[in-house]
């Protein structure tokens, strides 16, 4: 065999192969519609023994005959012509060298130029047709669409066989062989249980028949709803009776307030011709009713008619902590606000006497309220938030109260420590020796305030503390707010230059809860450090500005000579002398001390 032969060999064996598969493909998605019409006619219409086994042949026939085609189109041989047709379509690069190699091929040649061109023309076909893929000039497309509709049919087969595998396998044994008996499925039992159950209803409507032929000549008997009732005054009922049989027309007798009876018509349901409603308004008295039938009625029931019990007053008194010493404050509705530790004293009245009054907290606290009539009163402890129900009735019929609420809210209102703020000084500060220093604070209290005192300590002495009255003095009560204002005078001291004051505020209120500022410090300096600040922000840098400040502290103990004792203005003096040797001591007084 030539290279030429071979590389058309090549490509019919493609095609032959392409072909089978897709035979097989397409006998496979045959089978399986087959198969897929005769289980769905099966189950749709439950065919007979016969009418499976013919449908089961006919899609034998189909399918084979299907087959038969299918392979007979892949067998149909392919001359050299069509195949070198093919290659050009697919390699149109070869310019048509394969169709001339392939009519060249058998041909011979009329001299010897012709058979030396003829071989350099099939060499030069058989050259490119050995290095081009042959394998490509059949289309294998409409394959590979086979193959996957194959597989996905496949995939779903698979997929009902798996979720109903029992199902599925009986109507592959009723399909594939019908000519074997299949015990029954449950449709089947199904059918026949309806079939069954259809028989003995016939057979029940049968007795019931006789049953009421023999029942006609029985009395009636009535069955009436609701029977003995309670109504609160003004209302109205709706009464329903059943009847054995319609033996005449319905009717319901009525007792009224001087005890007469007072027949009702009663309506027939639609729905059932021995059922009968009637409705009896504006009930304002104790009554009775039954149901008359002909010559026959029903037993006579009691109407108890009673006032609906409604809610006239809820309020609470709210007794707040000693501590607080607030008074009793009065608020209406059931929702309780209050300062944590709180004692709500709930009053409760009701237009009628009260029953039982129960109030239960969401954390299942059950707290009884004590009933005096229509009132009932009981103490709510109020610790934290959260919430109650309520619930009453009156005395005599034990029916709800009208008017309550489903859920009341409990609010706990925390008492917060009390706030201080210092107003000044607010930074650590140098005071001159005979300054008298002014200090501010605000504070205030959600609740009230016990004590404000400005503690000090002076170098290494013991701290002081001075109070501030918290009180309202027209009512003896505690104030909320108050500014508080102190003040250090440092000539009540012996103080010398260097030493340090330390203070802070602190502040309690009734609660006993304390707050206090941050620790300030008060630096004493002599007059003419301060002085220089004042003026230009450096110290000093000579002795005059030192007499200059000695001689304003001594003019002004001059000037407050008249109203000081000897003894004062002696101590004054000699405090002024002290300071000034302390500042210098190496230089002498500028004027003798008297």
């Amino acid at each position: 065999m030539s290279p030429l032969q071979h590389s058309f060999a090549l490509v019919r064996r493609r095609r032959l192969g392409v072909h089978l598969l897709r035979v097989l493909a397409l006998v496979t998605v045959a089978c399986l519609v087959v198969a897929g019409v005769l289980i769905a006619s099966d189950v749709a219409y439950q065919l007979s023994r016969m009418a499976r086994l013919a449908a089961l042949a006919a899609g034998v026939l189909a399918v084979g005959a299907g087959a038969w085609w299918w392979l007979r189109c892949a067998w149909r041989p392919l001359s050299d012509l069509h195949v070198a047709l093919l290659i050009e379509t697919v390699h149109p690069q070869l310019q048509g060298l394969a169709l001339a190699a392939a009519e060249r091929s058998s041909a011979t040649p009329a001299s010897e130029l012709t058979q030396l061109l003829h071989e350099a023309m099939l060499g030069e076909a058989e050259r490119q047709l050995g290095v081009l893929d042959l394998t490509a000039v059949i289309d294998s497309r409409p394959l590979s669409r086979n193959i996957g509709l194959t597989v996905t049919m496949l995939a779903a087969a698979v997929l009902i066989v798996v979720a109903a595998p029992a199902e599925s396998a009986r109507e592959l044994q009723r399909t594939f062989t019908p000519w074997r008996q299949l015990p029954p499925s449950a449709a089947e039992l199904a059918a026949r249980a309806a079939a069954a159950a259809q028989e003995r209803t016939a057979s029940e409507l049968a007795q019931a028949a006789s049953r009421a032929a023999s029942a006609a000549q029985a009395p009636v008997t009535f069955r009436v709803t609701p029977g003995a009732v309670e109504l609160a005054r003004g209302g109205m009922l709706d009464v329903a009776c059943t009847v054995s049989r319609v033996d005449g027309p319905a009717q319901v007798r009525v007792r009224l307030s001087d005890g007469s009876w007072r027949n009702l018509s009663m309506v027939a349901a639609a729905d059932d011709a021995r059922s009968f409603t009637a409705q009896l308004t504006d009930l304002s008295d104790d009554s009775a009713y039954c149901v008359v039938m002909g010559a026959q009625r029903s037993p006579v029931y009691p109407i108890t008619v009673y006032d609906q019990a409604t809610l006239l007053d809820l309020h609470a008194d709210y007794q707040a902590p000693a501590y607080a010493q607030e008074p009793v404050r009065t608020l209406k509705g059931g929702d309780l606000e209050a300062l944590a530790g709180s004692v709500a004293h709930l009053t409760l009245r009701g237009s009628v006497p009260l029953g039982t009054v129960q109030l239960l907290t969401d954390d299942g606290q059950a707290i009884t309220l004590t009933v005096h009539g229509d009132t009932a009163v009981g103490d709510v402890p109020i610790d934290h938030d959260g919430g109650y129900r309520l619930s009453a009735c009156d005395a005599r019929s034990r029916h709800a109260l009208d008017g309550l609420a489903a859920h009341f809210a409990i609010h706990a209102i925390v008492d917060l420590p009390p706030t201080l703020t210092l107003l000044y000084p607010a930074l650590d500060e140098d005071v001159h020796p005979l300054a008298t220093i002014a200090i501010a604070a605000d504070v205030s209290d959600d609740v009230g305030l016990k004590d404000v005192r400005l503690v000090s300590a002076y170098g290494l002495e013991e701290p002081r503390s001075e109070h501030r009255s918290c009180t309202v003095s027209a009512t003896g009560r505690p104030q909320r707010h108050l500014l508080a204002q102190f003040t250090i005078d440092l000539k009540q001291r012996q103080v010398h230059l260097g030493d340090t004051i330390i203070f802070h505020v602190e502040a309690v209120d009734v609660k006993g809860q304390q707050v206090t500022t941050d620790p300030y410090v008060l630096t004493v300096r002599d007059y003419e450090l301060m002085q220089a600040y004042v003026d230009g922000g450096h110290p000093p840098g000579n002795g005059t500005a030192r007499f200059a400040t000695l001689m304003g502290a001594l003019h002004d103990l001059a000037a407050r000579k008249a109203q000081l004792t000897a003894e004062q203005f002696h101590a004054e003096c000699a405090h002024i002398a002290q300071l000034y040797l302390h500042i210098d001591p190496y230089s002498p007084l500028p004027f003798p001390y008297r």
